[in-house]
């Protein structure tokens, strides 16, 4: 009449605690492997940007001087410029032009432009402001590094601050990289017209 069914519990068996700390353990070797090779890659990709974004200033300042006969001035104080980083920022779109600059169009052209030495201050959100340049800019938008606490520094040589006794005639710029990147050893950089030391 009645049957009564026999019922088995199957063994299942799971993972123990020392599999799944052993699975664990080589998850968290393989995550930390991977994030030291990402944080590596990142490093390299800045330094080659910044070595690439100092030879596009190179270049504008070699234009530069081809139609000025003089590189641009340093800061009247003989202080280095940090390029990318006006000297009164005002906003975060605050960026340098390198122009020739009309310093007798205005005045407020001349004090925005480090005492009218070839970077002008742009305060602009969109296109690129000109005003107080003479031509057409040779740089729209000198780069800043990508880590603000390694900026470029550009300081000119050979000249007066004023640039009343002589044009200047050398320059110097200063790239600081994270690691060796191609054929340039990490540290402080320094990009002239003769090269790269």
């Amino acid at each position: 009449m009645f049957q009564v069914s026999s019922f088995k519990f199957q063994d299942t068996r799971g993972f123990t605690l020392v599999e799944l700390l052993v699975a664990v353990g080589i998850i968290g070797v393989l995550a930390s492997v991977s994030v030291v090779s990402v944080n590596s890659v990142r490093q390299k990709g800045r330094d080659a940007k910044r070595v690439q974004e100092a030879k596009q200033i190179q270049t504008a300042l070699e234009t530069f001087y081809a139609s000025n006969n003089s590189y641009p001035l340093g800061a009247a104080n003989g202080a280095l410029i940090n390029l990318g980083v006006p000297s009164n920022p005002i906003g975060a779109n605050d960026k340098l032009v390198m122009c020739s600059i009309d310093s007798t169009a205005d005045a407020a052209v001349e004090a925005d432009a480090y005492g009218g030495l070839g970077f002008r201050q742009d305060t602009t959100v969109a296109a690129a402001n000109t005003a107080g340049c003479v031509g057409s800019p040779f740089m729209q938008k000198v780069p800043r590094d990508q880590l603000s606490a390694a900026n470029y520094t550009y300081d000119a040589g050979g000249c007066a601050t004023n640039n009343t006794v002589a044009p200047c005639s050398t320059y110097e710029l200063k790239v600081t990289l994270e690691g060796r990147t191609g054929d340039y050893a990490a540290g402080e950089r320094t990009f002239d017209p003769t090269g790269v030391r």
